[in-house]
């Protein structure tokens, strides 16, 4: 069983309104509604979309929404709220996102946010970026969020401890240089309930990712810092690539 199998619990949920916030969700909405109306964009996939953060906003805002994740629980969650909300349908979609069942160049954006890339070994992570493209249409943007070595390294520590609400978080990582990946491990602590997660981020150099990207398609790359699309800059601690699929893949 793989880490990413398991690690998305209720203790990842009791955690993420810490990590990201409302206002940075709305902050995220903004920016890729921008990037659409750019391009005259209507149909987006959200993957892995997890209880629907992102999908839930750009439906309500009239896009035409493709959620996918590997993780029934949360689609159910997402599906949950979504109907709650009244929001407009958005298709639901149990996969892999290595090996979407989805047709060729059926989206115009391919939104992969807050940290979902390099979850897996470095051919799975190439496929994902393959299968983004191919799922794009010509000019078609992925979006993706990451951290690259660059922006990790200047502010990784081994250990931290955050309190929030009524959660304690205890947090252990440690960065492997010989394979590349940054491995934790995480204790939530919410009320009477303790959850232990565990998990492994492959980190690429700005470089190397940039080599990935145009290995998959992707032939105008611009990468910013934040979501008002800042130029990225050596020495900032995010990194927002918007990817242009060119017209043969």
């Amino acid at each position: 069983m793989f880490w990413w199998e398991t690690y998305f619990t209720d203790g990842w949920q009791a955690m993420l309104p810490h990590l990201r916030g409302k206002q940075a969700t709305k902050n995220e909405i903004a920016c890729l509604d921008y990037l659409l109306q750019q391009n005259s964009g209507q149909t987006v996939l959200d993957v892995p979309c997890s209880t629907g953060r992102i999908a839930l906003d750009l439906a309500k805002l009239g896009y035409n929404v493709t959620a996918l994740d590997y993780n029934p629980k949360l689609l159910e969650k997402g599906k949950a709220t979504a109907l709650k909300k009244n929001l407009p349908p958005i298709n639901w979609l149990q996969a892999d996102m290595r090996q979407m069942p989805l047709p060729n160049q059926c989206f115009d954006m391919v939104a992969c946010i807050f940290g979902s890339f390099g979850y897996f070994d470095d051919a799975g992570n190439h496929a994902f970026l393959t299968e983004a493209a191919r799922v794009l249409k010509p000019n078609g943007q992925l979006v993706l969020e990451t951290h690259t070595l660059e922006t990790l390294l200047p502010i990784f520590t081994e250990h931290g401890v955050w309190r929030f609400n009524n959660c304690l978080v205890i947090e252990e990582r440690q960065f492997d240089p010989f394979t590349g990946r940054l491995n934790g491990e995480w204790t939530v602590l919410k009320g009477k309930k303790q959850y232990q997660m565990q998990s492994s981020l492959r980190m690429y150099s700005l470089p190397q990712l940039h080599n990935l990207l145009r290995q998959a398609g992707f032939n105008d790359i611009q990468y910013y810092s934040d979501y008002t699309l800042t130029p990225y800059q050596y020495g900032d601690d995010l990194l927002v690539c918007v990817c242009t699929k060119g017209e043969v893949v």
